[in-house]
């Protein structure tokens, strides 16, 4: 076992979470033994496998996981089916949710929101104040940030990059650059 829930709990949007406890050294996250982390509704959140981590004030809950060396940290929630894997991170005060899925090495960074069943993967960031929803694919090296939103059955990939406050609802690829 790599961690185990506390008896400091905390209720949270209707759910009682419970913080979680290191128990061996997660080098790849620097979390040493016995270190305090994040807050989850239970260990089906959390793979007990891998270096998956929830740092200090990150909360997951729901029937959310986190799991092979994914990490969501600063005070990031994910929660209803969302899904955090392979080496992806989630921090700030993003919010994943719903069915989306984030996975690869791709970020989801400050008060960004990925929710209905949308997919980010590759080694794409998304940041700022950006949403992404739908059915709208997110992967390879593109960026969005600002208040952009991507949704529907969009798919912006290689390195495009969508900011300020455009909406895309269509394909985007290359070195396109969208903003508004």
């Amino acid at each position: 076992m790599k961690y185990r829930l506390t008896e400091e709990t905390m209720e949270y949007s209707g759910h009682i979470l419970h913080r979680i406890e290191a128990l061996i050294n997660i080098s790849t996250y620097d979390v040493e033994k016995g270190e305090l982390g994040g807050w989850v509704e239970s260990e089906e959140n959390l793979s007990q496998e891998g270096d998956a981590w929830v740092g200090r004030e990150g909360k997951v809950y729901e029937r959310a996981i986190v799991q092979d060396n994914a990490l969501v940290s600063g005070h990031a929630e994910v929660y209803g089916h969302a899904k955090i894997y392979n080496n992806a991170g989630v921090s700030g005060y993003a919010k994943v949710f719903d069915a989306a899925k984030v996975c690869n090495d791709a970020h989801v960074i400050g008060s960004a929101k990925i929710f209905e069943k949308a997919r980010v993967y590759g080694e794409s960031e998304i940041f700022d104040h950006a949403k992404i929803y739908g059915h709208a694919q997110i992967y390879g090296h593109a960026r969005i940030s600002g208040e952009a939103e991507v949704f529907g059955d969009a798919n912006v990939y290689d390195s495009a990059r969508v900011s300020s406050k455009a909406k895309v609802s269509g394909w985007v690829h290359g070195s396109a650059l969208v903003y508004n």
